[in-house]
């Protein structure tokens, strides 16, 4: 499945008669799906990044957890061509020469559990 998506670039253009409102069409953008359930890289067991986390630790608020660990994610693979979202769903651009084992190993190498201690429940 592929997206595409259409860019307009609006600015404002100064002439004799005035300013006027010109559009210009972007290059066409293209994303691709690179994987519907990026999780399961970390953990082919794993059904979500919630359910990832969960299994991994207790006492966690996971409603922030799970941002902030796709947010190390993508401080990994995005460099690499690769944008991950917290459904799991990540793409890539199209036309892109993905490193696919490079980007499996940056997604290991981020440390799950520094980004769980940052988000503890503190017990009363």
């Amino acid at each position: 499945m592929h997206c595409a998506h259409t860019v307009l670039y609006l600015y404002m253009s100064a002439g004799s008669k005035g300013f006027q409102l010109i559009a210009r069409k972007a290059k066409k953008m293209t994303t691709a799906i690179y994987s519907e359930d990026f999780e399961t890289i970390i953990d082919p067991t794993a059904g979500s990044f919630k359910d990832l986390l969960d299994h991994v630790a207790d006492d966690i608020d996971l409603d922030e957890a799970v941002p902030d660990y796709v947010d190390e994610l993508n401080k990994a693979v995005h460099p690499l061509g690769v944008n991950v979202t917290v459904s799991g769903m990540a793409t890539c651009d199209a036309d892109a020469d993905i490193d696919r084992q490079a980007v499996e190993e940056a997604a290991r190498e981020v440390d799950m559990y520094e980004v769980l201690e940052r988000h503890e429940v503190a017990l009363a």
